[in-house]
């Protein structure tokens, strides 16, 4: 699928309520997946610094910053929601050190939080997922090619979650070599 991400800087000189409220609706319509937000802060060597006074207080810039980066937890929520129930390829990439789950990320940079193990990272993993927040989607391992990418003759195991603890039919994690 397609994923569309923009940048925005929010405050930038003699930005005023009704242009910030433009920018409100385009948020609206588009709905990014994505939004990279900023405030606008003078830098030297910009045309913005040479031309313009920094003449947005502060105290607005932060308050239309929290107003959209809250108005993209919306819409990153709402977008989420479709992919509950429905399986996505991932490519693992690593563990959260926090909990000790594996994470990766879909062909349009979804990020999703998983259970598995340590041999799922650098290779394909099929998660369904169960779960969604604003930011990462969650999941159980449906199947996951044991072979690393790259190679060919891609394996493929059949995987359920039960407890905490990965069940693999055909492959025993402790027997794995590196």
């Amino acid at each position: 699928g397609v994923s569309i991400s923009s940048d925005i800087i929010v405050g930038f000189p003699n930005e005023t309520e009704d242009d910030f409220m433009e920018t409100v609706k385009l948020v609206e319509t588009a709905k990014f997946e994505r939004l990279n937000l900023a405030i606008y802060s003078p830098r030297e060597g910009t045309l913005a610094y040479r031309f313009y006074e920094d003449n947005v207080p502060r105290d607005i810039k932060v308050r239309r910053l929290q107003f959209l980066l809250n108005l993209q937890k919306r819409i990153n929520r709402s977008l989420n929601e479709r992919y509950v129930g429905k399986t996505v390829e991932i490519i693992g990439e690593g563990k959260l050190k926090k909990t000790g789950d594996l994470y990766g990320r879909t062909i349009n940079n979804k990020i999703v939080i998983f259970k598995g193990v340590d041999e799922m990272i650098g290779r394909k993993v099929y998660v369904k997922i169960n779960r969604v927040s604003a930011g990462p989607l969650y999941g159980e391992v449906v199947k996951w090619d044991v072979s690393r990418l790259g190679r060919s003759n891609l394996d493929s195991y059949d995987a359920s979650i039960q407890e905490d603890k990965i069940q693999v039919q055909g492959f025993d994690p402790s027997l794995q070599t590196r």
